[in-house]
């Protein structure tokens, strides 16, 4: 059986003013067509297929992104497995789960397998049996993000802090993933489907969670049972415990400047009766643009247009270091780097020479023009989202405060500068 894993789409994932979205679709439906044509008879999406925290417009254009990806894959009797993330809502995931099976059977005929064709999520630990294209039955236990609501059952449970809710999590985790496999069925292959972390893999360059921030596994936790183990939760592909058999497949594309430069694939994984045939195979992820974290000094903003020749598509969060006695108003160095980055996704300013003024009052002249700002920054800048129906009203609204001079006045009051660094 050949089974494509991903995992971490974060659909509807928002990089500060930008909506990342498009991208992320046009990712996840480049994967999909790769299980088509590489014909693999299970996809699965090793959890966070939402970003998180969706409105009920973004969920019904998901489920309707869904329907139309998924659907050619389905109707030529592909399944898709897909299992709640941290990201995830539960709830949401319970609902499509019960419609599902309200609409379809789960089980063939003899109740022994799953059918195939069509679409499973997994709020709770569980196991779907698929049979493949040559009778091989494979058993994929589907483990979603350890909480409370989906490893504690019925039960209500204070805890003290988050170190020992975890540790009560995993706890279940275990238990239930142990039981689980004592009811597997020997004479078929099984594959491990999580979304959770295990002690040990690279999770980034500059932090790595503690117990009291996650759930986190022991490699003695992936039992030798399993022909395959499928993660997700660690954005960076790579294997566990430096073996071949339990694998993260990382995030569809970089979700932040902090994994830029990190590979991203899929991994087709073939499986037998007798176990994994080697290890998987790298399939190549395309769709994303280039995400840049850059310090610009004045002097170098020109410059810029030729150093990043993907500018205009580039995703951009900068720091614009300057002198205030040299550049008063920052607005026109901050206007014409968003020119040349018309994706910039977050700025933050660092101020030199501070040092004798710091805790001074700043004067009315560094303020640069008050009304002038706030209307450039509402019309080119600010991130009004799906809805841009508010923005003219928006607009119009400044516009009449910022008529009033004793209001304009109040925003020139003095202030004072705290530290050289402001976000």
């Amino acid at each position: 059986m050949r089974i494509v894993h991903t995992g971490d789409w974060h659909l509807n994932h928002r990089l500060g003013r930008i909506n990342f979205n498009e991208f992320l679709q046009t990712a996840a439906a480049g994967v999909v067509e790769q299980a088509r044509t590489r014909q693999a008879e299970v996809l699965l999406i090793a959890g966070d297929l939402l970003a998180g925290r969706e409105g009920r417009e973004q969920l019904k254009g998901t489920v309707q992104f869904l329907k139309k990806t998924l659907r050619p894959y389905l109707d030529e009797g592909g399944t898709v497995l897909v299992i709640s993330g941290n990201h995830d809502s539960e709830a949401f995931f319970e609902t499509l789960r019960d419609a599902f099976d309200l609409v379809a059977p789960a089980t063939t005929g003899d109740g022994s397998t799953h059918a195939p064709g069509r679409l499973y999520v997994a709020p709770n630990p569980t196991v779907r049996t698929i049979r493949g294209r040559d009778g091989l039955e494979v058993q994929f236990v589907l483990m979603p993000f350890p909480t409370p609501r989906a490893y504690i059952e019925g039960e209500s449970a204070s805890y003290r802090n988050s170190e020992e809710r975890n540790a009560a999590v995993g706890q279940r985790f275990r238990e239930r993933l142990q039981r689980i496999v004592r009811g597997l069925d020997p004479t078929r292959p099984a594959v491990l489907v999580g979304h959770s972390l295990v002690r040990g893999v690279s999770v980034s360059d500059y932090f790595q969670p503690s117990d009291a921030e996650d759930v986190i596994l022991e490699t003695t936790d992936l039992l030798p049972n399993f022909a395959y183990g499928a993660f997700g939760h660690i954005h960076k592909a790579q294997p566990v415990a430096g073996g071949n058999r339990f694998w993260y497949c990382g995030s569809l594309l970089p979700l932040d400047a902090g994994e830029s430069g990190q590979e991203k694939c899929a991994l087709l994984a073939e499986v037998t009766r007798d176990g994994l045939v080697g290890p998987p195979e790298k399939l190549p992820v395309c769709g994303g643009p280039n995400l840049y974290s850059i310090t610009i000094h004045p002097d170098d903003i020109e410059s810029l247009v030729e150093k990043y020749p993907d500018h205009a598509q580039a995703i951009v969060k900068y720091c614009l270091r300057y002198s205030p006695s040299e550049h008063p108003d920052p607005y026109v160095l901050h206007r014409r780097v968003r020119q040349i980055f018309p994706l910039w996704y977050d700025s933050e300013e660092e101020r030199t020479g501070l040092e004798e003024s710091a805790g001074q009052p700043v004067g009315p002249r560094d303020l640069g023009d008050v009304r002038g700002t706030v209307l450039n920054y509402l019309r080119d800048e600010a991130p009004w989202g799906a809805d841009d129906g508010a923005r003219e009203e928006v607009i119009a609204l400044a516009e009449s405060l910022l008529a009033d001079a004793e209001f304009v006045a109040s925003l020139r009051q003095p202030r004072r500068v705290h530290g050289g660094r402001r976000n």
